[in-house]
């Protein structure tokens, strides 16, 4: 309807300014048609212009009149068409904002596009591509110099999981080659190495490997493969430890990253006290379970520090600020019914606490007391731990109870990065179930 509105009011405008340049006739003087000068009086027998000096014999050489600019309607006839071209060029705005100018890229353009880190246009640029890669466009050596850009990014820490989808794609569409499969697939596992950064003499070193992934938004070619990790440990001058961990299958309804757990054997041989060096090596094996992707091995290594502290240290700091009492009360609620079920009393949850955390749960009642689990949390996580007493010689009875939440340091000793809990007993008021 603008683009109509608009266009007439060009119509009408460029007509009523047209009317008004020509004006009106104000005399019958005949006039030169060639350059308009007025030839009245001119002698009967002259035979040219005396202006320019054209023949004024021939036909149509007159033109009858002189004409007065007619101001008021030329300047009304330029006011509508300088409103048409404002009405034009709003509507032109219009649809140059509503157009879908990234269908009409070359694929070499959005290829740049789709690789820079601060385009606000990635999202959509890296769903045009994925689109033409399923509808076959692009030649092969376009869609290769796609995929090689991406893989160059796979490694960066601001990896963009539209990038693996858009590499996913070119696989799926049998459009990447086996090298660059390979590439793709070494590279979607990025693993780190996390130790205790001081640990008690003769207890557990613990060892964490962390996996993540730079792949799509989907697992693509690993979803359902089986990891198997092998960890070494060795210290510098000092003995070697093969830790054992349990494999995981990567199943895509588990968020990533995902995270391998182990500890040196204590009773093995002993480290003494002071700091050291540990060189750990780890190999991951990838079983894909898709057709086509061939056995995976990884291999990364790191060299961290720790301190062992005398057999009498602890290696978790105990803290007891007054000024987070009140948080970390409010950061504990007891969820129970009305009556017993079974041998289930309700839930304790510890929700946002204000700094880690590691306590014994202890039900107390008539003086005496009953130790139900242990649990750790993180600040700002939530943790929800149910009060059982299932296999108790002698359980609490129907009545008035008491949860007691007492510190348990020698728990965080078995992480890899708490180093400081807190050091006060909560009480959570009695309840009657």
């Amino acid at each position: 309807m603008l683009w109509l509105i608009g266009w007439l009011l060009l119509l009408i405008g460029v007509v009523v300014c047209t009317m008004g340049r020509h004006g009106r006739r104000i005399d019958h003087h005949l006039l030169c048609r060639a350059c308009g000068f007025d030839l009245f009086n001119r002698p009967e027998n002259a035979r040219r212009c005396p202006e320019c000096g054209a023949d004024t014999t021939r036909r149509h050489a007159f033109r009858v009149g002189n004409r007065r600019l007619n101001q008021p309607v030329a300047f009304a006839g330029t006011a509508l068409a300088g409103l048409a071209v404002g009405l034009l060029t709003l509507a032109a705005a219009r649809w140059a904002s509503q157009a879908d100018w990234i269908a009409w890229t070359p694929m070499g353009v959005l290829r740049s596009e789709v690789v820079a880190t601060a385009s606000p246009a990635r999202a959509r640029v890296a769903d045009e591509l994925l689109r033409r890669l399923h509808a076959g466009r692009g030649s092969d050596r376009e869609v290769s110099l796609l995929v090689d850009a991406l893989l160059a990014r796979q490694g960066t820490r601001d990896w963009c999981p539209a990038w693996g989808d858009l590499v996913q794609g070119a696989i799926i569409e049998g459009r990447a080659s086996p090298a660059q499969i390979d590439r793709y697939v070494q590279q979607m596992v990025a693993v780190t190495f996390e130790l205790r950064p001081r640990m008690r003499a003769g207890d557990p070193l613990p060892v964490a490997l962390i996996c993540n992934f730079r792949g799509g938004s989907e697992l693509g070619p690993l979803a359902g493969a089986l990891v198997r990790p092998q960890i070494t440990l060795a210290l510098k001058g000092g003995p070697t430890w093969h830790l054992k961990v349990a494999g995981q299958s990567l199943d895509p309804a588990v968020p990533m990253p995902i995270s391998f757990a182990a500890a040196i054997d204590p009773s093995g041989p002993s480290i003494a006290p002071g700091g050291h060096l540990a060189h750990l090596e780890c190999t991951l094996t990838l079983l894909p379970q898709r057709a086509g992707i061939n056995e995976v091995r990884i291999h990364r290594a790191a060299d961290l520090g720790f301190q062992v502290l005398p057999p009498g240290a602890s290696s978790v700091e105990v803290v007891e600020n007054p000024e987070l009492a009140g948080a970390m009360n409010n950061a504990v609620r007891l969820m129970a019914g009305d009556h017993w079920e079974g041998d289930r009393l309700g839930y304790l949850t510890m929700a946002d606490p204000p700094m880690p955390v590691a306590f014994r749960v202890l039900i107390e009642q008539n003086h005496n007391q009953w130790l139900v689990g242990r649990f750790i949390t993180r600040p700002n996580a939530f943790a929800r731990i149910p009060l059982l007493v299932s296999g108790m010689k002698q359980k609490p009875v129907p009545g008035r109870i008491q949860v007691l939440l007492v510190p348990d340091p020698d728990l965080a000793a078995g992480t890899t990065s708490i180093l400081q809990v807190w050091g006060g007993t909560l009480r959570v008021e009695g309840i009657a179930p």
